[in-house]
């Protein structure tokens, strides 16, 4: 999933104050902009797993950066795999009715990528509200 960060780079020589517009309560800071961006990373990723450890929404993050930035605010975009990177969640077992043909079919393609169907249909959600995210 891409998240937007602001970073804020306002006070020269003291680096810079990260904020997740998307996930609010999340922030991160760092010497350097790299530093920053590798907290913000890390910092996202906690606080997802926070989220879902705690019963509470994870919002579909957007596109829009935010309208007025002060001076000395940048925009940037932290791609972050929480299918992968985060810390290991529980899985949640669940019932879903998916058409025969369709389910073949996904079979099919997840065994040519060599993952599990839960796998798989784990990634295709995710992409999926990625790009619509993308879209808004």
């Amino acid at each position: 999933m891409r998240y937007l960060i602001v970073l804020d780079g306002s006070e020269p020589g003291v680096g810079y104050d990260v904020t997740v517009p998307d996930l609010p309560g999340c922030t991160s800071a760092g010497d350097t902009l790299g530093d920053a961006v590798n907290n913000a990373a890390e910092a996202i990723r906690g606080h997802v797993q926070t989220l879902i450890e705690t019963g509470q929404p994870v919002g579909v993050p957007t596109a829009d950066p935010p309208a007025d930035l002060p001076p000395r605010h940048l925009v940037g975009v932290v791609d972050v795999d929480l299918e992968n990177d985060a810390a290991p969640l529980r899985a949640v077992r669940l019932n879903v009715s998916i058409p025969a043909t369709a389910l073949a079919l996904i079979d099919a393609a997840a065994k040519i990528a060599g993952t599990s169907r839960s796998a798989f249909l784990t990634r295709a959600a995710l992409t999926c509200i990625e790009r619509e995210a993308a879209r808004k």
